[in-house]
Order: structure tokens, then C-alpha cells, then sequence
């Protein structure tokens, strides 16, 4: 719809669930995920909601995928050998790169803005830290090791640095990290979830 809430257009009109769309970068396409084949599967399809169809399968519903900045490649978890890892694949369909191969849950891959790395979730023994990884899956590094739970994490625009939610100080606030690497620093001294960069 409009942004001023005139102009609805169902693009989807199946009884199965279509949920999660993100748009592409330059606003022609639309990834979503779906279940219209009796698992979760990410289809594509033109803004219009015409020429849909399958990318990959087994993938997890909840968990974001993100375009990259040029809009050739999508980033997403998906469990296709009983681990959940993080894959990459052209918007063409062909291409499907393996990210990660680590016993870890993999999870909420988001691109960075230059799309040089990608950011997510690793989850070990109920820790739950912030990595990032090259976008071609070498380079891999930890930021966050001193939480229970480190996650909802977003780039700066010049991809410099991370927020998060972390509830190391017994509380969720929000923290920020170098995407470098280093010591996270609070920025909130209350409880807070879902922090936003400004444009």
C-alpha cells in the first residue's frame, strides 16, 4: 500500500502462509518466506506480486533475511542437514553458498551495508553472541562472549558498528560494538529492546 495506508494490493493469494517479505533494494522485488509446500521455503517475487518463485528450502520463518546492497544476494538461515546454518544465494536462484559450517546455531543474518560481512546470531550451550562473517563465509569472528543473551542486532549506515540487546547487567539494554571488535558499550540504563539506527 501507499505510505499514506491507500492503494492495498494483495500480491499473495493462497491459503498457505506467506510471511516475512523484505523488499529488494531497488524496490522491484520481494523475498518472502513460505509455506505453501508444507515446509518453509524463501520464494521471490516481482513487487507487483506476479512471477513468483522458489529459491530454497528448509528454511527458518522467523528468523530475517536481508539483500544485499546491490541486490543480487540474498543472506538466510536455513537447517538443511539438522544444524542451523547461514546460506547466501543469487536472486536468480543459482548460487547457494553455505556460510557457516560451525556446530553453533546460526541465526538472524543481516547485511552489512556495504555488503563486505553479515552479521548474526551464534548460539552455544544457551549463550547467545553476536559474530560477524565475511560475506564469501571466511573471516569469522566472535564480538560478544559475556552475555546469556546478545541479539536484535543492527549496523550503523557506515557499517562501522553494531547495537544490541544484551542482558549481561541483569536487564536488556542497549549496547553498541565496533564491528571490528572491542569492549561493548551501554547506552541505555534501563530496560530497552529493538534499538534503530537513524538514516
Amino acid at each position: 500500500m501507499n505510505a499514506d495506508g491507500r492503494h492495498q494490493t494483495r500480491l499473495t493469494k493462497r491459503a498457505d502462509h506467506d510471511r516475512f517479505p523484505v523488499w529488494s533494494p531497488d524496490g522491484s522485488r520481494i523475498a518472502f518466506g513460505s509455506e505453501r509446500a508444507g515446509r518453509w521455503e524463501l520464494w521471490l517475487m516481482s513487487a507487483d506480486g506476479s512471477g513468483a518463485r522458489r529459491l530454497a528450502t528448509g528454511i527458518i520463518a522467523k528468523s530475517p533475511r536481508t539483500w544485499s546492497r546491490d541486490g543480487t544476494r540474498i543472506v538466510f538461515a536455513a537447517e538443511r542437514d539438522g544444524n542451523r546454518e547461514l546460506f547466501t544465494i543469487r536472486a536468480d536462484g543459482t548460487g547457494l553458498t553455505r556460510l557457516t559450517t560451525d556446530p553453533a546455531v546460526d541465526q538472524e543474518p543481516l547485511w552489512s551495508p556495504d555488503g563486505s560481512h553479515i552479521a548474526f546470531q551464534s548460539v552455544r550451550a544457551d549463550n547467545y553472541d553476536i559474530e560477524t562473517v565475511r560475506a564469501n563465509g571466511r573471516g569469522r569472528i566472535r564480538l560478544t562472549t559475556a552475555s546469556k543473551y546478545d541479539g536484535l542486532h543492527h549496523w550503523s549506515a557506515d557499517g562501522a558498528r553494531l547495537t544490541f540487546i544484551s542482558a549481561r547487567d541483569g536487564y536488556d539494554a542497549v549496547y553498541v560494538i565496533d564491528a571490528a571488535g572491542g569492549s561493548p558499550r551501554r547506552l541505555t540504563t534501563e530496560a530497552s529492546l529493538d534499538p534503530m539506527w537513524s538514516p
